[in-house]
């Protein structure tokens, strides 16, 4: 079995990390699928790609968009972009 996904939320009383032990091959097709229309480059807008991005964290992990938001820092948002990349198969090198 593959390895675990985890991502840590930074909260008020300290961090929480969620883990997420199965990730069922459907949402491989959900990412992908969540991508399409960021491909091809034209009129790509960064916030709805983040947007994007952290909407199908926040179901993987079953938590709300609201925590990513608030609780990863933005310096960090190529570890919410590498859980979907992660879930695609694509390599992190």
């Amino acid at each position: 079995m593959s390895k675990p996904l985890t991502l840590t939320i930074h909260t008020k009383d300290g961090d929480h990390t969620y883990t997420q032990e199965f990730i069922p091959l459907q949402k491989a097709l959900d990412a992908a699928t969540m991508r399409e229309p960021f491909e091809d480059g034209t009129n790509f807008n960064l916030a709805k790609w983040t947007q994007a991005h952290v909407s199908f964290v926040a179901k993987i992990f079953n938590i709300s968009e609201k925590e990513i938001y608030d609780g990863v820092d933005a310096r960090d948002l190529d570890k919410v972009i590498g859980i979907v990349n992660t879930i695609l198969g694509i390599d992190p090198n």
